[in-house]
């Protein structure tokens, strides 16, 4: 095993949480022959296609969606900035990041600026330009913001009782304001999709927050974010 070979790495690895593509470890000076020697011995893992993991850290979290996304970006510069040019998380994936609600993703979902296609049968990419302020950073990962992960639900007909676990959860930890899903619920008549007619997004949220905590929802929100 090459120790020299690690430490190159590990110029990657660093920024990744662990994680190195191939095209970045050729850019080091690690071809596929060492990579699959490290591997052997068990310094490295691969995780998914061209893709991997060292083992002398501890695995993260919410290892097999970074890897997905990195095969998005594999000849990115491990130490650069991420932004949302390079794909965000979204969907039910974006709620596993911000560990929100109880739905359990299918797939791995990213919003990208231009149409792309992948191989993988478990990724899902969506040709979509986000506003500025549509998503942040969350784990070393761009995600979208609350807002946007629950009318995204709403757009996509999830169960609003799921859909109101989801808002709650990101409102306790903070990860948005009230006034923020308002203004959002009030940009689209979601009530009609749900047989709820014309319904002020005041009103929308309040049932969504009934749903999840029980009649006095909203009240507890009111009181736990205020």
């Amino acid at each position: 095993m090459s120790t020299k070979a690690l430490v190159r790495l590990g110029k990657a690895t660093a920024w990744q949480y662990g994680l190195v593509t191939t095209t970045q470890a050729e850019r080091l000076g690690v071809g596929d022959v060492e990579l699959g020697r490290l591997t052997q011995a068990g310094a490295l893992q691969r995780i998914a296609h061209g893709v991997y993991l060292t083992t002398l850290a501890p695995e993260p979290s919410h290892l097999e969606l970074r890897a997905a996304w990195l095969q998005l970006n594999s000849a990115r510069e491990p130490s650069k900035k991420r932004v949302a040019e390079e794909g965000v998380v979204c969907g039910v994936s974006a709620t596993q990041l911000y560990e929100a609600g109880v739905l359990l993703p299918h797939w791995h979902e990213f919003a990208m600026p231009d149409r792309r296609r992948t191989r993988r049968d478990d990724v899902r990419l969506y040709e979509r330009r986000l506003a500025v302020d549509a998503s942040t950073i969350v784990d070393g990962l761009p995600v979208t913001t609350g807002p946007v992960i629950v009318t995204d639900l709403l757009a996509s007909g999830y169960d609003l009782d799921q859909v109101g676990n989801v808002m709650v959860d990101l409102l306790f930890s903070r990860r948005m304001k009230p006034e923020e899903m308002i203004f959002a619920l009030g940009e689209h008549s979601y009530g009609h999709g749900y047989g709820l007619g014309e319904i002020s997004a005041r009103d929308f949220y309040d049932y969504l927050a009934e749903l999840a905590l029980g009649e006095h929802g909203p009240v507890e929100l009111e009181r736990r974010c205020s």
